[in-house]
């Protein structure tokens, strides 16, 4: 999964920062209420919670708490797409990646800019690292 998805978006995501342009990633690690006693991670899990799958029988997206979720993810595309910045009233500011890797990272505790807790374990992976 590393090398297949996640090295190969930050990597597209250094190479567009380098160019100047505004540059946003994420991690999304939150888990729908329903489904925290079987946590099954994978890729494109967020989708459910920007294109409006609530109540949708296997979503799982029914607590006040997942719904939140939701609502937030939908405005931060919301904003990307009218303007090519995320940000907007009433949501946690997500940093521009720049040429570090900042991302938005969405957990089930919270929603905040962060450096990417996997950068050093990128790094290894394709030889980066400093150790």
């Amino acid at each position: 999964s590393d090398l297949v998805f996640s090295e190969p978006a930050r990597l597209l995501a250094r190479l567009h920062a380098t160019s100047g342009a505004a540059t946003f990633r994420y991690r999304f690690a939150y888990v729908p209420e329903a489904r925290r006693a079987n946590a099954d991670g994978g890729h494109g899990r967020e989708l459910q919670f920007i294109f409006g799958a609530e109540g949708v029988p296997g979503a799982g997206i029914f607590s006040r708490g997942d719904r939140e979720v939701a609502s937030r993810m939908r405005s931060y595309w919301i904003n990307f797409a009218r303007s090519g910045d995320p940000n907007g009233p009433g949501l946690p500011h997500w940093d521009a990646a720049a040429a570090r890797d900042r991302l938005l990272l969405i957990t089930n505790d919270r929603t905040a800019s962060a450096d990417d807790p996997w950068s050093e374990r990128l790094d290894r992976l394709t030889g980066e690292s400093k150790n």
